[in-house]
């Protein structure tokens, strides 16, 4: 590190006039020597002074005593007919910037301290320090310092990001091996990326999601570099099209819901042939509800988008017929069966300890909601008695009515089926008991939830969700 001088860049061309000291500050007076200075503009030198003036600059403090240096500057005549500026001042480089107010040493100093602690708190350590500067001085000079211009990326990441949700969005490009953004552009348009990897010539590896454009620009731009899919992208992909599937399986999803007796194992469905991935399950033998008119409504169109695909219209028109948005009219085309209407869930309070002494009661015969929730509070249940009709009013088989038995269950309803979401990501994850470096083979089972005990029927499809899931837990770090 050089050593610090008590003045700024000491060099030919300047010397050092007076030097006055006392208990506030301490100030310099320079002036300027050299014999001819360069137009800034052409060039050219000049020996012809116009006029002379002070610069007044801040230095580094000495001891805590801050330091002023007093510049005397002169004025010169350009004698190029042709430059545009007649007279012009002559530069000091190495000491301060033009029209500065500050030596260019003082300035690193704060730029520092800005990027360190901020504007506050930058501040607040400079006025100890000896050396005057404003939270928003601070602030400018970490705005308008220079960034050093990145490395080209061996490893980049592109990916698009909303600066307006449904309107506007941009192109963000990532160095993968620096965790740290290169660039951004202002669209998610293929030239834009081509232009881009073409003025940056040395990615290797290209890793971007399934969209065309991204790949397309990729293409064009860098021909030689591989590209890859990302891992967020590919277990986003399997997870919908999972979810996809477990949408065309409600019934099936439905019956695993239904409890087993303890000790049994659930029936297993029988391997799907080559010929038909997905084989059909059969719906358990249950006691239907009521049909609705929504029902048969939802019967109606998924028959309708059914027929009018057969005839060979698109999803487009297909919506247009029937009144149906592109991805509702999607969704009923993927339905092997019309889609039942997820029933309504509410909210019931959590029981804890007093859940076994709830149930011993209710199989007993007492059934009164405010009897109950009486020798609960007293037990010192916190819930209101709202709460305690709400949790029993899900225990009950038929609405209650004056002057008719009560029919009641020996406890809660059967659970009902997970969403096919969280039936999509158990299927897709690494199973808990399988140690983090194995490797399932491709007939391997679903590993589902503890209350879902439904596995799926396409062969080899739980295997390798589960495989992609093992791999890319095993490349975190």
């Amino acid at each position: 590190m050089p050593a610090m001088t008590l003045l700024p860049a000491p060099a030919t061309g300047r010397a050092l006039d007076q030097l006055h000291a006392d208990e506030r500050q301490i100030v310099g007076e320079l002036a300027t020597t050299a014999p001819e200075a360069g137009c800034p503009l052409c060039g050219q030198a000049a020996t012809r002074v116009q006029s002379h003036y002070w610069r007044r600059l801040a230095d580094l403090p000495w001891q805590g005593v801050p330091v002023v240096v007093r510049l005397h500057t002169r004025r010169f005549w350009c004698d190029n007919p042709a430059c545009p500026r007649a007279i012009f001042t002559e530069r000091v480089p190495a000491l301060a910037a033009p029209r500065a107010r500050r030596t260019d040493r003082l300035t690193a100093v704060l730029a520092q301290v800005g990027f360190a602690l901020g504007g506050e708190g930058g501040a607040r350590l400079l006025a100890a320090l000896g050396m005057a500067a404003s939270p928003d001085t601070l602030l400018g000079l970490v705005r308008h310092t220079p960034l050093a211009a990145p490395p080209t990326p061996r490893v980049l990441g592109i990916d698009d990001f909303a600066l307006r949700r449904g309107r506007t969005y941009g192109t963000l490009l990532i160095d993968l091996e620096r965790h740290a953004v290169v660039d951004v552009l202002p669209d998610r348009d293929a030239d834009s990326v081509a232009r881009w990897l073409a003025a940056h010539p040395g990615v290797a590896v290209s890793s971007r999601d399934r969209s065309g454009v991204y790949a397309d620009g990729a293409r064009r731009g860098a021909p030689d570099a591989t590209q890859v899919a990302d891992r967020w992208h590919l277990l986003k992909n399997i997870g919908d099209a999972l979810e996809r599937l477990l949408g065309r399986q409600r019934e099936a999803l439905r019956a695993a819901a239904v409890p087993t007796p303890h000790g049994v194992p659930p029936p297993e469905a029988p391997p799907a042939s080559r010929a038909d991935p997905v084989a059909p399950v059969a719906p358990p033998a249950t006691i239907r509800p009521r049909e609705t008119p929504g029902d048969v409504r939802r019967r109606a169109l998924h028959k309708g988008v059914h027929d009018l695909h057969g005839r060979g219209l698109s999803l487009s028109a297909i919506g247009r017929r029937v009144g149906l948005s592109r991805v509702t009219a999607r969704k009923y085309l993927r339905a092997a069966a019309c889609p039942a209407r997820s029933a309504r869930r509410t909210h019931l309070p959590a029981l804890g300890q007093h859940e076994t002494y709830l149930r011993a009661r209710w199989v007993a015969g007492c059934d009164n909601a405010a009897q109950l929730w009486r020798e609960l509070r007293a037990r010192g249940f916190p819930g209101s008695a709202g709460a305690g009709r709400r949790y029993l009013g899900s225990w009950r088989t038929t609405p209650r009515r004056p002057g008719r038995q009560q029919r009641r269950s020996a406890g809660p309803p059967p659970p009902r089926p997970r969403p096919r979401s969280r039936c999509a990501g158990g299927c897709s994850s690494r199973p808990r008991d399988a140690p983090p470096a194995s490797t399932p083979t491709s007939t391997g089972s679903c590993q589902a939830p503890p209350r879902c005990t439904w596995r799926p029927t396409w062969r080899g499809s739980s295997g390798r969700c589960s495989a992609i899931a093992i791999w890319r837990r095993s490349r975190r770090g």
